[in-house]
């Protein structure tokens, strides 16, 4: 690590500096260096304020030094914004990152990535619409970008690595911890297998003001954001929201009416953002409006159908043969959408407590579970 380097780490973690005010102070010093070495007279005829002020007459070399040995570590580095490694993706954004921290391949925020973002509890054909996309994504090449949070990030980082493909995770924290604590074994595996990104200080811990900061990397590093299923609230939509900003595409997959975590999707889809329904509707628009970077994303006539089978080999097909035949009646009525009661009389026939013994049973012996709405399977299809 030069000098310049370390000025810039110094400044950008000290307090009252943030990306835009260093971004202003270098309009005028031009560099780190000159900033630091200026002279109080000098930065009160700029009319910086006495916090400011204070803020550059100490900067925070300990976090430079913290910095400077952990570069020494494999496998460990930063990337500079005035550097010509850093991703073009993200330079265009409004206010990028002044630096990224990073474990793992550097090089993966240079190729083309779509991210993939959404709820922390999706419901089943939510997650079975995450493993369906991450899995093409991999056979397609195009590195999937998310938040490493539990639910729809997880998931897409999980599916994609486990099909060869490649990954990275923006992260809500510094690099160096590890946030959800239970994604422990899947930080170490995107360590190896693709890349780990923050742009906030070594050993900083998780915030409710570092994720929307985080999300909007993670839309300027991807050419374009998928939400797979949001409620009206959820993150998501912010990360959707930096996409649109950054002239980004958007895409969302629709859901049930009844679905709370489905909303946020149809949400932006009245706001412009395109349906999908497979992954070749994000290919062919990726490749349309980014065709410079997609070249490898090309769909063809010989690739085998995505099923639920070969894109969640953890999840084989159900065998009913222990299962009485009212039951197995029952789940035949049954979809990754919620079905209320009175839906399964209607269409099989049968008596309300005949149905509702066999769904018991069913939920019991973890075939299906009940939400807001009705009944849903949580299984895979019958062989």
């Amino acid at each position: 690590m030069n000098q310049e380097q370390a000025a810039c780490i110094a400044l950008y973690h000290t307090r009252h500096i943030g990306p835009q005010r260093l971004y202003r102070l270098l309009e005028h010093f031009q560099t780190a260096s000159a900033i630091l070495t200026s002279s109080v007279d000098e930065l009160q005829s700029l009319n910086f304020s006495k916090a400011l002020i204070q803020a550059i007459l100490n900067p925070n070399w300990r976090m430079a030094d913290k910095a400077a040995t952990w570069l020494l570590e494999p496998s460990h580095h930063i990337l500079f914004f005035n550097e010509p490694n850093y991703p073009m993706q993200l330079s265009h954004i409004n206010t990028p990152p002044a630096l990224l921290y990073i474990i793992g391949n550097p090089e993966l925020l240079h190729k083309p990535q779509l991210a993939m973002v959404g709820t922390r509890k999706p419901t089943p054909s939510g997650q079975e619409a995450a493993y369906q996309f991450a899995y093409e994504a991999a056979y397609h090449q195009l590195c999937i970008t998310s938040g490493l949070a539990i639910g729809i990030d997880t998931i897409s980082h999980q599916t994609i690595i486990d099909n060869q493909g490649q990954t990275i995770a923006v992260l809500g924290c510094g690099v160096d911890t590890i946030y959800p604590a239970q994604n422990n074994k899947l930080y170490q595996r995107i360590s190896e297998h693709g890349a780990l990104v923050s742009e906030f200080a070594l050993g900083a811990q998780p915030t409710a003001r570092h994720f929307p900061q985080r999300n909007r990397i993670i839309a300027g590093l991807s050419l374009g954001t998928l939400v797979v299923e949001a409620a009206v609230k959820s993150g998501s939509l912010i990360t959707a929201q930096y996409a649109i900003e950054a002239n980004r595409d958007v895409f969302a997959i629709p859901g049930s009416i009844h679905n709370e975590q489905a909303r946020g999707c149809h949400a932006l889809i009245k706001q412009g953002a395109t349906l999908v329904e497979n992954f070749s509707d994000i290919a062919t628009q990726l490749q349309t409006n980014h065709f410079t970077y997609c070249d490898n994303l090309t769909l063809t006539a010989s690739q085998p159908p995505v099923t639920q089978e070969n894109c969640q080999p953890q999840q084989p097909a159900l065998d009913l043969t222990e299962i009485d035949p009212t039951s197995v009646c029952m789940l035949e009525h049954l979809s990754f959408e919620a079905t209320a009661v009175d839906q399964l009389v209607e269409s099989t026939g049968l008596a309300v407590e005949v149905i509702s013994s066999a769904l018991l049973n069913l939920e019991l012996a973890g075939y299906i579970a009940t939400i807001p709405g009705g009944y849903i399977r949580t299984k895979g299809k019958r062989r």
